[in-house]
């Protein structure tokens, strides 16, 4: 059976400036590679599309908790929580763990930094997902790089490599963002070889906000207030591998600021 990797974003990106990066560069290096030393298997959920990470990050001060459910694969539903927060600028640390699976199985970590290469669009990040000291439970890290460029709004293009332990492999996505009902939707699809590089994941998907915005010189009001903080996304994973069965995941995303 082909190995699940569920790695998540919100709606909302974070294309952020370079300002005060040299201390973040930092302190994310120091948080990164220090994690590095207990990684674990199944993906943390980093900012992302559906079964990749990306350079997307939660924006500073940024609290994203998150809820999804994995269905399907011969199996029952699979529930997980978790959270990432922006730390600071570039910077998203999380963490995820079995909801209703083994009760001693251990937190996974998960980290990751980036920055803006130029002023047209590029942006490159690294990370590690996976973070945990129960590697039996848990298995290997997921260490990650990977680039994305923005087509002038149109939509973006993300190429990345993981280099987990006998299960390493190339990964890559695209997504467009639109205006439907005054929500900010998001189409996109990703692919990522599992089983070191000798099958795949490929995976439609669908990102968007539960409440329209408001309009201009407006503010929300009523459940559309409450329904601001929350991102819906889904997508189905297909496999290559012959004996591999397809999983619809649907997941909920409450977004909160300080």
């Amino acid at each position: 059976m082909a190995e699940r990797r569920t790695q998540h974003s919100e709606c909302s990106r974070n294309h952020q400036g370079a300002q005060g990066r040299r201390g973040s560069s930092f302190l994310a290096a120091l948080l990164i590679l220090g994690g590095g030393m207990l990684c674990s298997r199944s993906i943390a959920s980093p900012s992302g599309l559906n079964n990749i990470p990306t350079t997307d990050t939660a924006a500073v001060k940024t609290f994203v908790l998150q809820g999804w459910g994995g269905f399907g694969n011969g199996q029952g539903p699979d529930w997980w929580t978790g959270f990432k927060f922006g730390l600071v600028e570039g910077l998203e640390l999380g963490a995820d763990w079995d909801a209703d699976g083994d009760p001693a199985r251990h937190v996974q970590f998960q980290g990751k930094y980036a920055i803006n290469l130029n002023d047209a669009g590029t942006r490159v990040a690294a990370g590690v997902a996976n973070v945990s000291d129960d590697r039996d439970r848990n298995g290997d890290c997921f260490p990650y790089a990977v680039i994305t460029q923005d087509f002038n709004g149109l939509f973006r293009v993300h190429l990345g490599y993981d280099f987990q332990e006998d299960n390493e492999g190339a990964f890559g996505g695209i997504d467009h963002t639109f205006d439907l009902m005054d929500r900010d939707v998001m189409l996109c699809g990703d692919a990522i070889q599992v089983n070191d590089g000798d099958d795949w994941l490929l995976a439609p998907g669908i990102k968007f906000g539960l409440a329209p915005r408001a309009a201009e010189g407006q503010t929300s009001s009523g459940l559309n207030k409450l329904l601001e903080h929350f991102v819906f996304e889904s997508w189905v994973t297909f496999p290559t591998q012959d004996d591999a069965e397809e999983v619809f995941v649907a997941k909920l995303n409450l977004v909160l600021n300080f």
